[in-house]
Order: C-alpha cells, then structure tokens, then sequence
C-alpha cells in the first residue's frame, strides 16, 4: 500500500531549476518549409535567431526576453490584441513590445537580429591545460588606511603600505591584488551625519555631502536597515565655515521667571519664537516630569533653527541678622552659536 502513495512528483534526489524565460516559440528545422497562411488561424512563430535573455540596463532587477520569430510569408493582418505570450493577452503585459517588419524590410538596426550562440560555463580544469576559473575574488576587503580622501570619481588613501620587496614587512595595509584597473568596486568608510526634520523634509548635514558635489534635482539612495531608499535632493545649502568674532556674547532669550509646573498634560501651553524672521511654535502637552525633559521639549519644536534650549541655575543668597537662606531658581534661556559674521 505505501509503493502506491502518490508522492505528487517531489524528488529528493535531484532538484528542478526555475524556469526564468517562459516566453517561448518554435525550432524551426534547418529546411522546413515557411508556413503560408489562408484565412484566419492561431500561429505559433518560429524563432530566426536564437532568443536572448538579458537583465535591463536602466533597472537591474528586471529581466528582458528578446525574440525575432517569423510568422509566415507574406503580410499578415493582425491587431495587438492577437498577440498572445502563452494564453495571457500581450496587451495585459505591462513589459511586452513588438516592432511588425513587412517582408523585405531591412531588421539590421535592430539588435533583436543579432544571432548570440550560447555557450556551457567554462569551470576550473584538472589537467594541465585548460582554462582555470574555479576561484573568484572575495566579496568584500578590510583596508587599514591612516584616512581616505573622495573627491569627486577620485579616491586618495594615505598610510599605505607598498610593495618594496622587504620580506619584514607583511603589505597587511596594502589594496587587495584583486584591485585592477577596470574593476567596479564599492567603497565603505563610517562617518557622521545630522538628521533633522524641516517642513516635512529630512535634512542631513554633514562636511563629507561636498564628497558627492550635490545639487537640485540629483538622484541618490540612501540605505538604512538593509533597505535602499531612491531620493531626490530638494536642496543643497553649502556649509560654511564659523568666523570668530570680535568681542560680543552669544545671542540668547531668556524667560523672566522659573516654570511653575513641569505637567502640562492637563492643561497644555503654546508659545513661539521668531529667529531670523522665521516663527517656530512650541506645543507642550505632556507631563516632563523634571526641568530636562521640559528643556528636550521646548529644543524639539526648534528643530532646523540652530537654537538650543537649556537651564541656567541663578544662586541666591540672603544674609540678614539671625537668617542665612539659600535658593535656587531656574530660568529656561535660548542660546544660538557662540560665533558671529
């Protein structure tokens, strides 16, 4: 009873393939006759080159079948809507082309008449001749540098060893040998950048953005988690280097009493602060608990101004005959860089 269970073709011997390419057609033999056509029939076409499969240059992650098939001789009248890849109409296929050649148009413009012959992969060999492909490069290498310098297409490591030919010296901070003229590599190197959130926009700041010369318009991909982003730069505002002033004190605002509560989830507040002609509202609805989480608070709604909110502490002491008291007030103050132009 058990030899007759059906095992619903599942092997555990050997495995299948996927079938990458199911758009196929026939092998036409080499002398078969061309089909001539009366009437109205289903025609199965038959290739006149070998089709070629290749990944899409614009998107990589698509795959492209190309096909030059013949339908018959003569002219044929046909609508899109005739066109079938398998049972599936053509016109449903976001992806399908075709291009009708009458007979006797001239097709070698096109690349769908190139004949590609395919090939067995080469692999490695065990005799003495022979290609040997059987070992590849690895996919990623450490390289120890003092630093690395990107500018533009160009990339300058400093600390290097070099092949002087001393066996003391094992080249540990050399470029892998693999590293050749012509060869596509991807570099990596750990640095820091500033997210903040401006307009519904998020802004990254960092020295390092003039490495890929920004502007308008220009494409990146921003990867986090594994996850690549496609993006278009808004804008691009160039950093400018802080210029140290002459005399002169960091502007600030400073409240003129000390907060009363830290919770304000009961009764919310809202305030704001105009800098530079822009006016940025701060919304406290929330229990802070203590002075810092009031401070992160009020810092949050300042996103993109530069301001930094922070508690100053004034000690107060009065000596009277008989009393010594001691208190303290604390006072919110915004302060912006310490630096002028």
């Amino acid at each position: 009873m058990m030899s007759n269970i059906d095992t619903g073709g599942y092997t555990s011997s050997t495995g299948r393939s996927l079938d990458l390419n199911p758009a196929k057609a026939n092998t036409a033999k080499l002398g078969d006759a061309i089909r001539e056509v009366f009437g109205r029939v289903r025609i199965y076409p038959d290739y006149v080159v070998q089709p070629v499969t290749r990944f899409d240059a614009a998107d990589p992650t698509k795959m492209r079948v190309q096909m030059l098939l013949c339908l018959g001789v003569g002219d044929l009248i046909y609508t899109n809507g005739d066109i079938r890849v398998g049972s599936t109409p053509a016109s449903t296929l976001p992806g399908f082309s075709s291009t009708h050649y009458p007979p006797g148009a001239d097709v070698s413009g096109d690349e769908r008449s190139e004949n590609w012959v395919n090939s067995t992969e080469v692999g490695g060999t065990s005799s003495g001749t022979g290609l040997d492909m059987a070992q590849t490069s690895p996919d990623a290498d450490d390289i120890i540098a003092d630093s690395m310098t990107v500018s533009g297409s160009s990339v300058t490591f400093t600390g290097l060893d070099t092949d002087d030919d001393d066996d003391n010296d094992e080249n540990d901070n050399a470029l892998p040998p693999s590293w050749v003229a012509g060869a596509v590599v991807e570099l990596k190197a750990p640095a820091n950048y500033q997210i903040t959130t401006a307009a519904g926009y998020s802004v990254i700041a960092s020295p390092l953005l003039t490495e890929i010369a920004p502007v308008v318009g220009m494409p990146v991909t921003l990867g986090f988690n594994s996850v690549d982003y496609d993006l278009f730069i808004a804008s691009y505002t160039p950093g400018q280097a802080a210029v140290p002033g002459t005399g002169g004190s960091a502007a600030k605002v400073q409240a003129s009493a000390a907060p009363t509560t830290y919770d304000f989830s009961t009764s919310s507040s809202t305030f704001t602060i105009t800098w530079q002609g822009v006016t940025y509202p701060v919304s406290l609805v929330a229990n802070y608990v203590s002075m810092s989480g009031l401070l992160a608070a009020i810092t949050e709604g300042l996103t993109g101004s530069g301001l930094v909110c922070a508690g100053q502490r004034r000690h107060r002491t009065d000596n009277r005959v008989g009393q010594s008291v001691r208190g303290w007030g604390d006072h919110v103050l915004f302060a912006a860089c310490s630096c002028f132009r």
